[in-house]
């Protein structure tokens, strides 16, 4: 009995950001920062941002630009360690990125002022604590 093998290739996209993401881990462990936990591209093509969040609680915004992709900014957040592929999103409307992990508030960061802001309340609306009463 002869069996027909497909090949399943993945989308070339796809390759590049597993590539990107080995390198990052690459260079990143080099330098002392943690391993690269998340990556998150900006979803509008006019804005080529690249947001990698890392174990060390760093979140580094590169500029994609298919040559150097330089790095524009490097912001800490020691309090909110980024564990899971979800933990850095761009908000819908594209100015802000919603960072979020295992505690009971969150952070957004401006990226037109470059300030990131604590958020005292789940991602539901509730204070701190409110949902366990």
């Amino acid at each position: 009995m002869h069996r027909s093998r497909t090949r399943l290739r993945a989308h070339p996209c796809l390759l590049n950001v597993c590539a990107m993401r080995t390198r990052l881990n690459q260079a990143m462990q080099g330098s002392g920062n943690g391993e690269v936990r998340v990556l998150a591209f900006h979803h509008s093509p006019a804005v080529p941002v690249l947001c990698v969040a890392s174990a060390d609680c760093r979140v580094r915004l590169f500029n994609v630009d298919a040559h150097l992709n330089p790095l524009v900014t490097t912001f800490h957040l020691p309090s909110l360690p980024l564990t899971s592929p979800t933990s850095a999103l761009f908000h819908p409307r594209g100015t802000y990125i919603l960072l979020s992990g295992p505690r009971p508030f969150f952070y957004t960061y401006d990226l037109q002022t470059g300030t990131s802001a604590h958020h005292a309340r789940d991602l539901w609306g509730n204070h701190v604590g409110e949902h366990l009463r």
